[in-house]
C-alpha cells in the first residue's frame, strides 16, 4: 500500500469518492439522479479496465510467485474476489492479449500490398 500525499492518483480517486459518499442527492431532480447513476458506471468501467491493466502488469512479471500462488489464486485470497471473479479477470486479460496483434498484418488489395 501507498503512503497518501495525494500526489498518487489512486489517492485523488478515495478523495473523490469521500466528496461523493458525502453528496447530498436528497434535493435532486429524478433526470439529474439517473445522469448521475450513468457517469458512475462510466467511472465504473474506467475503473475495471486500470484493475485488468494492473492484473496484466502483475501477470507480467509473475508477482504472485512470492505468495507461491497462481494469478487467480493469489486473486481471490488478497483482494476478496470470488474465484470466479478472480478467474474472470485472466480470461479477459487473456482475450484482450490474443486481439492486441503484436506484429503487424498484411493485407493484400488486387493493385498494392498495405500494412494494416
Amino acid at each position: 500500500m501507498f503512503v497518501s500525499d495525494l500526489s498518487d492518483p489512486l489517492d485523488l480517486v478515495r478523495e473523490g469518492l469521500d466528496r461523493l459518499a458525502a453528496e447530498d442527492r436528497s434535493s435532486w431532480s429524478a433526470a439529474t439522479r439517473t445522469d448521475r447513476l450513468i457517469e458512475l458506471r462510466v467511472v465504473q468501467e474506467r475503473i475495471d479496465r486500470e484493475v485488468l491493466r494492473a492484473v496484466a502488469d502483475c501477470d507480467a512479471v509473475d508477482a504472485w510467485q512470492e505468495a507461491a500462488l497462481g494469478g487467480v489464486s493469489w486473486l481471490a485470497t488478497k483482494t476478496g474476489l470470488v474465484r470466479n471473479a478472480a478467474a474472470g479477470l485472466f480470461r479477459k486479460r487473456l482475450k484482450r492479449a490474443v486481439s492486441l496483434p503484436t506484429k503487424p498484418q498484411i493485407r493484400r488489395n488486387r493493385s498494392s500490398v498495405r500494412v494494416a
